[in-house]
């Protein structure tokens, strides 16, 4: 993907799993990436990592619920590079696994701003920036749970179906401006989330067999294959596509 080469890519969650591939995926296409993270050394370490391999980065500390530090995130990227070319809203959790009845309100918003939130004060600050150049690209991770769920997900599963929507309304709201906004849906993905913060699948684990069991494949995806569905929607290969969400899940959602 040439047409990325020189491009100022800024991606939230930069710092661990899908965002950290994306990161250095979108450097090695020759790009200039903002790393962002609630992390600050999880997002140094990355923007390291890419400076190491002779490509462009600057990592920022941001916590994407917050409008006045993603007001800053946006800032610092047009300080240091001067435009925003493509932006990936990626920063997300998973939260307090646990029936309706079970949750709080408190675990219920924790997650909400997290992951839906943060994708609207995300754009609204990329639109800014992007709207006088009358170009750009915008990809939201949504989730296989933006259109399918489980019991006692319903926080994260209200949450991705929000971004989804959210995603289909912004593309309408900015297309005949340039931009273009879209949505990436993975399907379970061996990242941090997954084996450490959230489910806590160990891997050889009964629990991790029956997750990658839940996938066509047979597999769960790896971070790398997310990136590339990113990179791909950031790209002027698909320049024509707009509003969609692009399921890489392995046929998750195909059964």
């Amino acid at each position: 993907m040439r047409d990325l080469e020189g491009k100022v890519v800024l991606v939230t969650g930069g710092g661990s799993g899908i965002g950290r591939e994306a990161s250095l995926l979108f450097a090695e296409y020759g790009a200039k990436v903002v790393v962002a993270d609630i992390s600050a050394n999880n997002a140094a370490a990355v923007a390291s990592e890419i400076k190491d391999k002779g490509a462009q980065a600057v990592q920022v500390h941001c916590d994407v619920t917050d409008p006045g530090s993603v007001a800053e995130m946006i800032a610092k990227t047009i300080e240091n590079f001067g435009v925003l070319d493509c932006a990936v809203n990626n920063a997300g959790i998973i939260g307090r696994i646990g029936s309706i009845s079970e949750i709080s309100l408190d675990d219920w918003t924790r997650v909400t701003r997290v992951n839906l939130d943060s994708v609207f004060l995300c754009l609204k600050e990329e639109f800014k920036v992007m709207r006088p150049r009358r170009k750009g690209a915008i990809v939201n991770t949504c989730s296989i749970f933006s259109s399918v769920t489980f019991p006692n997900y319903s926080a994260y599963t209200a949450s991705k179906f929000g971004v989804l929507g959210l995603t289909k309304t912004a593309a309408l709201e900015v297309a005949k401006e340039g931009i273009r906004v879209n949505g990436v849906a993975p399907g379970f993905t061996v990242t941090p989330l997954i084996t450490q913060e959230g489910l806590k699948l160990q891997k050889g684990s009964e629990a991790y067999q029956q997750a990658d069991n839940l996938h066509p494949i047979g597999r769960m995806a790896e971070p790398r294959e997310i990136a590339e569905g990113i990179a791909w929607l950031c790209s002027d290969a698909s320049r024509f596509v707009v509003g969609h969400m692009l399921s890489v899940d392995g046929g998750y959602t195909a059964v």
